[in-house]
């Protein structure tokens, strides 16, 4: 059955770029920043995980996701929360795009996309120094876009046995930042550079 729009076909290559981690799932906590329409969080559910806290800060994106057939399947092991997921402590809200086809980011990175009809708008931020330790997940997934260039990695608590993140953008930030994921995590299932873009999926 689908569950997602028509961006379904890429929701499903985003999917199996992270196959090699759902295995670990079962029983397992799982925080998923930038679930976008649900692909990631159905799959780390149907895999066994104890609970999935799926972050979503567009607001189209966020009401599709909630309205998913599976969130009544997986009641009480699904949690949603409508914002954006920021680097720096004293934000309370962020301007945000996002496109005709569920693209989603920080007001001004769409034009770097190309997109069209876009719109933009204001959305609640949650600090991810707050949200990780907060939520204690046993599995991380970071794809927001570019926000993820402000965050503090080293803040990431021990709990944290996997972590699967897309890098945007600033070549040199995504260098720093792919040598302390894979200095940490360094049991290195996938690495791989397209465009502008890193994609790591690694475990301790």
């Amino acid at each position: 059955m689908e569950y997602w729009h028509q961006t379904g076909l890429d929701m499903l290559n985003e999917v199996s770029h992270y196959e090699a981690i759902y295995q670990f799932m079962q029983n397992k906590k799982v925080l998923d920043l930038g679930a976008n329409c649900g692909a990631f969080t159905y799959r780390a559910l149907m895999s066994g995980a104890d609970k999935v806290i799926a972050v979503e800060a567009g607001r189209n994106n966020f009401e599709f996701l909630s309205k998913q057939p599976f969130m009544q399947c997986f009641q009480g092991r699904v949690e949603l929360i409508n914002k954006a997921v920021v680097g720096k402590k004293k934000t309370k809200s962020v301007e945000f795009y996002e496109g005709t086809f569920g693209n989603t980011g920080l007001s001004g990175t769409q034009y770097r996309c190309g997109l069209e009809g876009f719109q933009v708008y204001n959305v609640d931020a949650v600090w991810f120094n707050d949200l990780i330790n907060e939520t204690r997940p046993d599995i991380l997934k970071i794809d927001v876009e570019g926000s993820e260039l402000d965050f503090d990695f080293k803040s990431i608590p021990e709990c944290v046995k996997i972590i699967a993140i897309e890098l945007h953008d600033d070549l040199a930030k995504i260098e720093e930042i792919t040598q302390y994921i894979c200095g940490r995590w360094r049991n290195i299932f996938s690495c791989r550079t397209i465009d502008n873009r890193r994609e790591i999926v690694a475990s301790l």
